[in-house]
């Protein structure tokens, strides 16, 4: 659980308890929290509840609770949304662009200030300090020169304030360079932890959305551990590598072909690696790809892409590849495939033409 999920507990707690007239800080711990923990003589003093208070104020600066003048705690609406459709939320904040100084920064006070501790799970914020940031950026404290104090001015002062009024960093100045103290905002932390997971749900989301193209591919699984498998696997391959279409070419693994529902992870023994084996035994020239399996809303999934090279067109089946015992050919050795919506089989001779002539051009013969 990183600092975000556990806001999302936090926040689902006040979502359940929405028609709570009294949701008070000490009350929303409770609901939290077991009583062996809660009744605690030290409890109103520890750790735990200040990590709530502090959770509580971090979402209320994020505008997804709010506060009444009794110190009562109501989610908003925008917390409601967040809740509901989370990648909705987030995509916006992932989309802004920082420069190198700034991501720096972020992901300085993203690392060192939440603070997840088990048993019981809470978090709390810490404070990053004006020492940190000048060693993390090689600056020295010190103001002899022009350049000096500048540099100490940039790094303590303007770039937090620049982060501050995009709601990135949270800035606590008390008084000149030694006092200065920043702390992440909820923008901040879902930029730089969730981007990544945010990023893939959407991709995967629009590709479901659209299902099987002539660029994209779903599969339940992908086995290697027979001949009808690995043909059928080099054959899907060569159809994304070859087909003449524009935008990435994917393959991806874990959905139910028929309800196009999530289903399962993909098998982790599978990897890259034992994949580009097979492909260089198969496909005639070589098909490069790229996989991994990436964090999504629906679970982890595989996602493979395969990179259409034009100057080795057109692909082609390296040997024959007998499927069972009647002879039947699952792969045939210098055939060509393509896909025709989300099927995958041999081109027109227009389309024959077109690839050949395609390669040549990339290769510089024509």
């Amino acid at each position: 659980m990183d600092f975000i999920d556990w806001c999302h507990h936090v926040l689902g707690i006040l979502e359940k308890e929405k028609f709570n007239q009294d949701l008070y800080t000490d009350k929303i711990s409770r609901i939290i929290f077991p009583k062996e923990i809660t009744q605690q003589p030290d409890f109103h003093n520890s750790n735990i509840l200040r990590g709530v208070e502090q959770t509580l104020k971090f979402l209320l600066e994020a505008e997804l609770i709010e506060e009444d003048s009794w110190g009562n705690w109501k989610i908003t609406l925008s917390g409601r949304k967040v809740l509901i459709d989370p990648i909705n939320s987030w995509t916006k904040i992932c989309g802004e662009e920082l420069d190198s100084e700034e991501e720096t920064l972020v992901k300085l006070v993203n690392e060192h200030s939440p603070q997840i501790e088990d048993n019981p799970v809470h978090g709390w914020l810490k404070p990053v300090e004006a020492d940190q940031i000048l060693s993390t950026f090689n600056i020295l404290r010190a103001t002899e020169t022009e350049e000096q104090f500048n540099n100490l001015e940039k790094y303590i002062v303007n770039l937090p304030q620049s982060l501050k009024e995009r709601n990135f960093l949270q800035v606590f100045e008390q008084g000149g360079y030694n006092t200065t103290e920043l702390k992440p905002t909820y923008e901040g932390l879902v930029w730089d932890i969730k981007r990544g997971f945010t990023i893939e749900s959407k991709l995967i989301d629009e590709l479901v959305k659209e299902w099987e193209t002539t660029n994209v591919d779903f599969k339940q699984e992908i086995g290697l551990g027979t001949n009808r498998q690995r043909a059928r696997f080099a054959r899907n391959v060569l159809g994304l590598a070859t087909t003449k279409s524009s935008g990435k070419r994917y393959m991806i693994i874990g959905f139910d072909d028929k309800t196009r529902e999530y289903l399962a992870p993909p098998d982790t023994s599978i990897t890259q690696e034992i994949m580009e084996q097979h492909l260089a035994n198969l496909t005639d020239p070589f098909v490069n790809i790229s996989y991994e399996i990436v964090d999504c809303k629906q679970g982890k999934v595989g996602k493979l892409e395969v990179i259409r090279e034009p100057e080795k067109l057109p692909y082609r089946a390296k040997k024959d590849v007998i499927v069972d015992e009647k002879g039947k050919k699952g792969l045939e050795k210098d055939k060509i495939y393509v896909r025709h919506g989300s099927h995958t089989e041999s081109p027109s001779d227009v389309e024959l033409k077109a690839l050949i002539e395609e390669g040549k051009r990339a290769r510089g013969e024509i």
